[in-house]
């Protein structure tokens, strides 16, 4: 491979970016100053910049932290998304979605394949939310709303809820874990007894808890450990 189409994929920078950096001869190759930018390089040879080793991922596995105000989608035409909050491009996408006034754990890769084996209705993944309602459900209420209950897809479709889990945490505020992922559907079931979520934030999805650290708009990659959970679920 030439060593600027390696740059570029690794540094995620245009070609004329790289170039130069080539120029002012801080890219080393073997510990030697590479100066050619159609320079070939293999896999057995080590690429640095001002001495940091620069390697070359062909997947990228991203948690963030999803601030309200940014739609769950690669492009839009009138809201901001959750990749311009990225400098990384590289063929991104969102694991599934989150609503534009939802926050919290939001999976960000360009692994088709594992995306797809995590968003398959056949998996059965759950994700927990945090929510704040105006109205405290009744004990019935709760039993109604954990066993399942009918509500619009967001299609003008009627749709079942499977069960889900209900976790009081006072009056108003509860943490629901489901493993669907409908059109607003927490949202919706909260007002099939007239009741109406104020904030909603989903907190983990599978083995994958949000890290407390990021603040909203912030995002960090995945260990190893946490892609190879994702991967055996």
């Amino acid at each position: 491979m030439r060593l600027d189409h390696f740059l570029s994929k690794a540094l995620q920078k245009s070609r004329t970016e790289v170039s130069n950096l080539i120029s002012k001869g801080i890219i080393e190759v073997n510990n030697k100053k590479a100066l050619r930018k159609n320079m070939q390089i293999n896999d057995n040879d080590i690429v640095s910049i001002d001495g940091n080793i620069i390697e070359y991922k062909a997947f990228l596995y991203i948690m963030m932290n999803k601030p309200s105000g940014y739609v769950s989608a690669t492009t839009d035409e009138k809201d901001k998304t959750i990749i311009d909050l990225l400098p990384y491009k590289r063929s991104l996408f969102p694991v599934g979605r989150l609503d534009k006034d939802t926050e919290g754990l939001l999976l960000i890769m360009n692994d088709g394949k594992l995306a797809h084996h995590l968003t398959s209705p056949r998996h059965h993944i759950q994700k927990k939310y945090y929510v704040v309602v105006d109205k405290e459900l009744t004990n019935e209420e709760e039993m109604t709303f954990q066993s399942g209950i009918d509500i619009c897809d967001g299609k003008q479709n009627i749709f079942h809820t499977k069960p889900s889990v209900l976790e009081k945490i006072n009056k108003n505020t509860y943490y629901v874990s489901i493993t669907e992922g409908k059109y607003h559907q927490i949202k919706r079931m909260f007002l099939y007894f007239d009741i109406h979520v104020t904030y909603l934030k989903r907190i983990s999805m599978g083995p994958i808890m949000l890290d407390e650290s990021l603040q909203p708009g912030e995002y960090r990659f995945l260990s190893e450990q946490e892609i190879d959970l994702l991967k055996d679920i």
